[in-house]
């Protein structure tokens, strides 16, 4: 908030109503994931909502002045970014089935934790990409990260209509 009061001039007010909008659209994306994912593979969905993420991203980064011009745009990228995010209503699934029943749990608490750990970096580098690039490099680090995602999703296996791996 204080970045978006000091840096662009939007009350805290705006900025709440930023949050929700995407929020709203998270939670749409959320409950289509699913579907989505179950009717085209994981790996599609992933891809997918990732790459409608990034779309939503680039606009929101480079070209924020002409959205703040055009309110129906600025929102409608808004709300693109929430739903392109609801793919993270399918990590669990998606990495759970990667690995084999009898070490699932803790091949899953170990990755969980091995990310928290990885995002206590994240912060920092959006931090640091603001005081080079501003705006843009803040938002560009999560638009690359999700251009990311939706290529190394690829590397994974698809499990979709597999029987899951077991040791025995």
């Amino acid at each position: 908030p204080t970045f978006l009061l000091t840096h662009m001039g939007q009350s805290t007010g705006k900025s709440l109503t930023w949050v929700l909008t995407a929020q709203v659209g998270q939670y749409f994306g959320m409950l289509s994931f699913g579907r989505v994912a179950d009717r085209f593979g994981r790996r599609i969905a992933f891809a997918g909502y990732s790459l409608l993420t990034a779309a939503a991203l680039a606009p929101l980064a480079f070209a924020w002045q002409r959205l703040a011009l055009t309110p129906p745009l600025f929102w409608s990228a808004m709300l693109l970014l929430g739903i392109g995010s609801g793919c993270t209503a399918g990590f669990g699934a998606l990495l759970a089935e990667l690995f084999p029943t009898e070490l699932r749990g803790l091949a899953m608490g170990a990755t969980y934790n091995l990310a928290r750990t990885a995002q206590l970096g994240a912060p920092v580098l959006v931090a640091w990409a603001v005081e080079r690039a501003g705006l843009a490099g803040g938002l560009g680090v999560p638009l690359v990260l999700a251009l990311l995602t939706a290529s190394w999703v690829w590397t994974l296996p698809e499990t979709r209509g597999i029987r899951l791996p077991t040791l025995v």
